[in-house]
């Protein structure tokens, strides 16, 4: 979480049964995350899924989806020239995913204030970038274009770009 939503975020208190509670944990555990951060992406994804979201970011959002899932429709996508497929659509800032294709231990972190999308190379182990993020655990930044992830881990140096 930004240094800035810190100081926004409250403390809440909830009552989740205890097997709900382990699940969570465990699932948390999986993409590298804290509970906090597990539970405030599942409350956003319920958010968008349900139509609750702020109504400018819902906006935003559908545009987002809408417009990938036209050019779905006509055929293979291609960035720079590469054929690519979708693999994250509209993450809202603060918002963060693992995806397929990425060692578990990895996920994606929207640092911008825009939404973030992502595609992933057919046939490769490239990703392609549209908007400001963070791999974590390794904190690389990352600013639009081509990035590749090695192991489990970011390897420093390895954002190509097409």
């Amino acid at each position: 979480m930004k240094r800035e939503e810190a100081v926004k975020a409250r403390p809440v208190n909830l009552t989740i049964p205890q097997e709900l509670l382990d699940q969570i944990d465990r699932a948390a555990a999986l993409e590298n995350r804290s509970r906090s951060e597990f539970i405030r992406e599942a409350v956003r994804g319920y958010m968008r899924e349900k139509g609750l979201m702020d109504t400018a970011a819902l906006g935003r959002y559908r545009k987002a989806v809408s417009g990938i899932e036209e050019r779905q429709e006509e055929g293979a996508m291609r960035i720079e020239g590469k054929e690519v497929t979708p693999i994250v659509i509209g993450m809202p800032p603060g918002g963060s995913c693992g995806f397929l294709g990425l060692p578990g231990e990895v996920r994606l972190v929207n640092t911008g204030k825009a939404l973030v999308a992502a595609y992933r190379e057919v046939g490769g182990d490239r990703y392609y970038l549209v908007g400001k993020a963070r791999l974590e655990p390794a904190g690389i930044a990352l600013t639009g274009g081509w990035f590749t992830v090695l192991e489990a881990r970011p390897v420093r140096g390895k954002r190509q770009s097409a």
